[in-house]
C-alpha cells in the first residue's frame, strides 16, 4: 500500500502538485515555492549602508553604531561621528545624532550649518556644512553654553577664525582692544587706549 500511494506522490508531482499529509488540501508546486519564501523573509529587512557607497539625496540617515551616523553626503554615504551623550539612536521620528559635543576637523551634519559647540578641550567649534572648525577660546571661561548656544566667553587671539553670524565680541589676549568677528576672523573692532579690554554681559568693552 505504502508503495502505491509513493508512486502516486511522484507521478502527481510531475503534474504540478503536491499533497498535504492528510490529502485534502493541493497546493500548486510554484505557490509553494512562493509560500516557503515569504516564509524564510519574515524578519528581513533592507541591509545597513556602509560607509563609501553611493546614495540618492533622498535617503534618511541611520545609525552606523551606537556612536556615530552614517548620511547621505554629495551621494556618497559619510559617517559622522555623534560625540554627546547620547550618541546616536533610531526611533519612531527617524534616526537622531547628538553632536552636541564636537572635535576639530572631524565631519558634521550638513544640515547643522552655523551651528557651534564645545570641544572637550574647550575650544569653540562652528560646522561648515562639512565638518568642525575651531575657534581657540583664551583666557578665563573660555567656551562656554549658554541658552543653547555655545560661545567664546574669555579672550581670544587676533586672527582665529569665526562664523560672523554667531560670534560675539571678545577682548583681545593682551586686552588692549575689543575683537569682533568680521569675515571670518577675529579682528580689532575698538582700542582701548591703554585701559583693560572687560568682559560683561552684554559682551567686550573697554572701560571709559
Amino acid at each position: 500500500m505504502s508503495k502505491n500511494r509513493n508512486s502516486t506522490l511522484r507521478r502527481t508531482a510531475r503534474l504540478g502538485f503536491i499533497f498535504a499529509p492528510d490529502r485534502s488540501l493541493e497546493i500548486p508546486l510554484p505557490a509553494a515555492a512562493a509560500l516557503l519564501m515569504a516564509t524564510m523573509c519574515i524578519g528581513c529587512s533592507k541591509s545597513k549602508p556602509a560607509s563609501g557607497q553611493h546614495c540618492a539625496a533622498d535617503e534618511k540617515a541611520v545609525c552606523a553604531d551606537s556612536g556615530n551616523t552614517l548620511t547621505c553626503k554629495a551621494g556618497v554615504w559619510a559617517t559622522v561621528p555623534c560625540r554627546g551623550p547620547a550618541g546616536c539612536a533610531a526611533g519612531d521620528d527617524g534616526t537622531k545624532c547628538d553632536d552636541s559635543v564636537g572635535k576639530s576637523g572631524e565631519a558634521c551634519l550638513p544640515g547643522r550649518k552655523g551651528h557651534a559647540v564645545c570641544s572637550e578641550t574647550e575650544e569653540l567649534l562652528t560646522c561648515n556644512g562639512d565638518s568642525w572648525v575651531a575657534s581657540s577660546c583664551k583666557g578665563v571661561g573660555k567656551c562656554a553654553v549658554s541658552e543653547g548656544d555655545a560661545r567664546c566667553s574669555g579672550t581670544v587671539a587676533l586672527g582665529t577664525a569665526c562664523m560672523d553670524s554667531l560670534a560675539n565680541s571678545l577682548c583681545a589676549i593682551d586686552r588692549s582692544a575689543v575683537l569682533a568677528c568680521k569675515q571670518g576672523k577675529y579682528q580689532i573692532e575698538l582700542s582701548c587706549g591703554g585701559n583693560q579690554c572687560v568682559m560683561t554681559e552684554l559682551g567686550a568693552g573697554c572701560p571709559q
